[in-house]
């Protein structure tokens, strides 16, 4: 009946909405980091005191519970910063 297709498509309508502004607050959470995280990077800093800082933020930022900077310095890897 016309009742059961205007709901179907209403139902439709709204998980697709709901799908789209999660989305959207998923990106606008990305860009708003990136943001932050490039005031972090900002200045004269030694690569260690930068390494840490931007260990600090990310970890923070996205809640975790740990995490580990590389560097590349001649072509091996050095855990510049961590958090744990």
């Amino acid at each position: 009946d016309a009742l059961g297709t205007l709901a179907a498509a209403l139902n439709k309508m709204a998980a697709s909405l709901q799908t789209s502004f999660t989305a959207l607050s998923d990106k606008e959470w990305t860009q708003a980091g990136l943001a932050k995280l490039n005031e972090v990077m900002i200045g004269d800093k030694n690569i260690d005191v930068l390494s840490n800082a931007i260990v600090d933020f990310v970890s923070t930022y996205t809640n975790s519970q740990a995490a580990i900077l590389y560097i590349n310095e001649a072509d091996r890897l050095r855990a510049a910063a961590g958090y744990a």
